[in-house]
């Protein structure tokens, strides 16, 4: 009579999951079994080698953290391939110990019910991998067990850009309205100063001439003077010639700092003052777009500021959201900031559609790997991780996604030391000329109309004293 001990585990001779074969590993007669503790009865349970056996990975989340593709295999069969961050690493662990990967349909949207179904595959065992956004929060790791963090993300607010300012505003508010009207007090000053001095001179000594101590004359000259224009006629007293003489001086320094602002805006007008804080952007009412589940990882850290936005609009499928805040700029929402990088190198917009972010972080955290509780692959998972993320493999991997999309666009950086100054910038002055063309042609209509009214009075008069 003897004593057989047998044991079977997983992946053990070529057996995957379904254990049918189990193996003996002592056999003792009835006078060998006070030797029964030198067997053993745990030995290692995980393999070197798992006999090519398959696993199933779920990608959740939105790129570049998942890049999902697919295609149809010769036998018909609709197949799915992730090439993000945590499903590369897991690709090199599959190849050191010999597993196969199945990847899963990833959602499309990112709501509550599709996250939750998502982490309650890993605890029913319909999965053994969950890769992506599987964020270190409570609301994660009371479902599923996670490695170590590969990397960690920013969440922040997008926020609509500061959009280029119209360079007909830009050049009207050169000067504050204080400094515009204390320019019109100067004019009209001058104008009067001038009149009056004047007049005096051509009572008391009769050595001015005569059509300075017109008031049209002087607002006249004034304005010429203010514009860079020269005057017919120099007065000829010396009190009336420091007056004159100062307000040249005044009106080129005026015209100076105009024209060295005017060239200015004409070629970069400039931008509106950029959103900083979460009341500034909520002031401006624009269209809050929101995913469950990023709102819910804000509210486990009791974030709340988010909840100032009035109107808001629920938006699961991210991507399709920040499609249409590139083209309307009206919208903002959470959004990864890696994410917002990536998607920046997708569409090839570089400095043309940049993407803008309020002031500090709502959320940081770690990103890891999601693994059914228990789980014995944990153990050889984290050491694969730790190796490969000490090796550099993260920035390798943003080093490889950046160089290939940049490829793919064949986008090459503008020369910034030069600027093209086209009609585009000179349509203000047109403008401009336009405005005081109209102008002066209304003033020359009133003068004419003004002769012909003297004119036929004139006559009238003529007419009855005869």
């Amino acid at each position: 009579m003897s004593l057989e001990s047998y044991i079977w585990f997983p992946y053990h001779d070529k057996d995957c999951k379904d254990v049918t074969n189990v193996k003996l590993i002592e056999k003792k007669t009835l006078d060998e079994i006070s030797n029964l503790t030198r067997i053993d009865y745990y030995p290692l349970k995980i393999p070197k080698d798992f006999c090519g056996c398959s696993m199933k990975v779920t990608p959740y989340g939105i790129p570049p953290y998942t890049i999902v593709n697919n295609y149809t295999d010769a036998n018909g069969n609709e197949v799915y391939e992730d090439n993000g961050l945590s499903s590369e690493l897991l690709k090199l662990f599959a190849q050191v110990y010999n597993i196969t990967l199945l990847f899963r349909k990833s959602p499309n949207k990112f709501g509550i019910v599709q996250t939750a179904n998502v982490f309650l595959d890993a605890v029913v065992g319909n999965t053994d991998f969950v890769v992506g956004a599987v964020v270190l929060l409570p609301m994660v790791t009371r479902y599923v067990d996670c490695s170590i963090p590969l990397t960690y993300e920013s969440l922040k607010i997008l926020a609509p850009c500061p959009t280029q300012l119209e360079r007909v505003h830009k050049m009207v508010t050169i000067f504050t309205p204080t400094a515009w009207l204390s320019i019109g007090l100067v004019l009209v000053f001058v104008c009067c100063t001038l009149w009056f001095a004047s007049s005096c001179k051509k009572k008391c000594d009769f050595n001015e001439l005569i059509p300075f101590s017109r008031l049209t004359y002087c607002i006249h000259i004034t304005w010429a003077t203010f514009l860079g224009n020269s005057v017919p006629q120099m007065p000829k007293s010396t009190s009336v010639r420091c007056i004159f003489v100062i307000y040249i001086w005044y009106c080129l320094a005026l015209n100076t700092v105009f024209q060295a602002f005017f060239t200015t805006y004409l070629i970069e007008p400039g931008y509106s003052k950029p959103y900083k804080t979460v009341d500034e952007l909520a002031a401006a009412n624009p269209k809050y777009v929101y995913v469950e589940s990023m709102e819910a990882a804000a509210i486990s850290i009791d974030y709340k500021e988010h909840l100032k936005f009035r109107n808001r609009i629920d938006c699961s499928d991210i991507m399709r959201c920040v499609d249409h805040f590139s083209f309307t700029y009206d919208i903002a929402t959470f959004v990864p900031q890696k994410f917002a990088k990536y998607y920046i190198l997708l569409k090839g917009l570089g400095d043309v559609r940049p993407i803008c972010y309020l002031e500090g972080n709502v959320l940081s955290v770690p990103l890891a790997i999601g693994v059914h509780r228990g789980d014995p692959l944990m153990q050889i998972l984290n050491e694969i991780i730790q190796r490969f993320t000490e090796g550099g493999f993260v920035g390798r991997f943003w080093c490889s996604l950046k160089h290939k999309y940049l490829l793919q666009k064949r986008r090459k950086e503008e020369n910034k030391m030069y600027f093209v100054f086209t009609l585009k910038h000179l349509q203000p002055v047109f403008v401009l000329m336009g405005f005081g063309n109209i102008i002066s042609l209304i003033v020359l209509m009133f003068e004419i109309f003004v002769s012909k009214v003297l004119l036929l009075r004139q006559t009238v008069l003529k007419e009855n004293r005869k």
